[in-house]
């Protein structure tokens, strides 16, 4: 199994590939959706700026309803979508690595699911990739020819060839 700092690390890297995502989407793309009943690309953003952190706070707090005080949050705007990002991760770190190895085998009900806590955070490892995919698909989907999978996996844009 993998330590609790080796999930830091990794989550850490989704939260940097979404901002760099994030980066780059435009102005005339923040409105795009791909079917009346999804959500637009500033809906997506806005909905990464607290997902990683109301799940965090149920996590750590033991309390499955904790998500409920971040619904209503603040939808950010391409200018600082990073900077709302970076924000979401400082209390995301806040939460979770004070977590003891005890705390986190403990049980909890969250989501309809009663398993550990890491089993949880786990989840939102899955999430990070899931939604930076969905944001990918969507810029790929509105004409950004020139991202590719350095973009979606590492987080960066393709090396010049030399």
């Amino acid at each position: 199994m993998i330590s609790k700092e080796e999930y830091l690390n990794a989550i850490k890297k989704e939260f940097d590939i979404i901002k760099h995502l994030g980066e780059k989407v435009t102005e005339e793309q923040l409105s795009w959706k791909p079917t009346e009943k999804q959500r637009t690309t500033l809906e997506l953003m806005h909905y990464l700026t607290y997902i990683f952190l109301m799940g965090a706070d149920s996590v750590a707090s033991g309390d499955g309803e904790a998500y409920k005080k971040y619904i209503n949050t603040e939808a950010p705007t391409r200018e600082n979508f990073s900077q709302m990002m970076d924000a979401e991760w400082e209390k995301f770190f806040g939460f979770v690595n004070p977590l003891t190895e005890e705390d986190l085998k403990t049980e909890m009900m969250m989501w309809g699911r009663t398993q550990s806590r890491a089993m949880h955070l786990l989840g939102f490892l899955s999430l990070a990739s899931a939604y930076k995919t969905q944001l990918f698909l969507y810029m790929k989907q509105t004409g950004m020819e020139n991202l590719n999978t350095m973009n979606l996996w590492a987080g960066m844009d393709t090396p010049p060839k030399e």
